[in-house]
């Protein structure tokens, strides 16, 4: 039972949120910094708890073969660790996260919560040989505590459109799209990586393999690749710009109008692939994210597309919340006194 304050960290490829919850799961305060934790997070914490902290929650981008919430200990983060080559722009983040507070002299309980936990039953091996599917080489997908928000709210506030199935977008620094029915994810754009998938700020989407392997023979190595496909790539680079698309949307250059064409044309073919993955026809879109919520001008236009090709009836835009997500699902791991350890 949650006596205290619970604290979320939710580091995100650009920023980390941090939200305080009380007992029963008010917000109490809420800051969003671009600095590394430091000292100064740990004194806003110390300063904005009215009282002690029962628990410290942290987002994890990969959770590999974790289905639940996890419960951290300084003895038991190297299978965490071991995952940190699928999502290098997050899980690191979160790590030094942890690392930090475990440090600290919190008395307090630390857990994880994953995103890939919400596509549990999207997952599938791809097809390579089998063996690489024992070395955890599948398809995961990513932002699910922002579906599993979104899930959960459409099913209270739009019960009629929750008897379907339907598909949300969560656009912004990082893009992805959810077949959603039955309140679980059925299929996603995203893989065994935050790489896979629409074009993004700085990260290429789908691409040909084949270009890996090309940029490998030419002597790139490793940690070269990493860099051009997560940092390098997706509108920062075809634009020659920035990656950031309410920029972008205002530049004439026949480049970034170039990027915003390929960013639009690219959400619509991610999510046209999960309209053929659903049973019956998709008549509801969700958009969520930094561009979801407020670039209205690439909504309307990514709606506009669709519609050439399919009957959209019901398009919502819903702020999602993954810091109240994750204060629930630790909250019921806690009273049901279940822990993975």
């Amino acid at each position: 039972m949650l006596n205290n304050c619970v604290v979320c960290l939710n580091p995100g490829s650009s920023s980390l949120k941090v939200k305080i919850f009380d007992p029963n799961g008010l917000c109490l305060d809420q800051c969003t910094i671009k600095e590394p934790v430091t000292d100064w997070v740990l004194q806003q914490v110390q300063r904005r708890c009215p009282q002690n902290v029962s628990a410290m929650v942290y987002r994890f981008v990969h959770g590999g073969p974790y289905h639940h919430p996890y419960h951290l200990t300084p003895l038991n983060m190297k299978k965490l660790e071991e995952l940190s080559d699928f999502a290098p722009l997050h899980q690191d983040i979160s790590l030094r996260c942890v690392h930090y507070f475990l440090n600290q002299d919190l008395n307090c309980d630390h857990f994880a919560c994953f995103d890939t936990v919400f596509h549990d039953k999207a997952r599938a091996p791809y097809p390579i040989p089998k063996k690489f599917y024992t070395m955890g080489f599948q398809k995961y997908g990513f932002h699910g505590l922002s579906y599993e928000f979104i899930s959960i709210h459409i099913q209270k506030n739009y019960p009629h459109l929750a008897a379907r199935p339907y598909i949300v977008a969560h656009l912004g620094s990082g893009c992805s799209a959810c077949l959603i029915h039955e309140g679980r994810s059925q299929d996603t754009t995203m893989g065994l990586t935050p790489l896979d998938g629409i074009v993004m700020s700085t990260r290429c989407g789908s691409i040909d393999p084949g270009v890996v392997l090309a940029m490998v023979k030419k002597g790139l190595t490793y940690g070269d690749i990493e860099d051009e496909l997560y940092r390098q790539s997706g509108l920062k680079a075809m634009s020659g710009v920035t990656g950031d698309l309410s920029q972008l949307i205002h530049d004439t250059s026949p480049d970034s109008k170039h990027a915003v064409d390929i960013f639009c044309t690219s959400v619509c073919q991610q999510i046209a692939q999960l309209m053929i993955s659903s049973p019956i026809p998709i008549h509801t879109i969700v958009f969520t994210g930094g561009i979801g919520l407020h670039l209205t001008l690439i909504t309307q236009r990514i709606k506009d597309m669709l519609c050439i090709h399919y009957t959209i009836k019901h398009v919502l835009t819903i702020e999602t919340d993954e810091e109240t997500m994750m204060f629930h699902l630790v909250q019921m791991m806690i009273e049901s006194e279940y822990k993975l350890v």
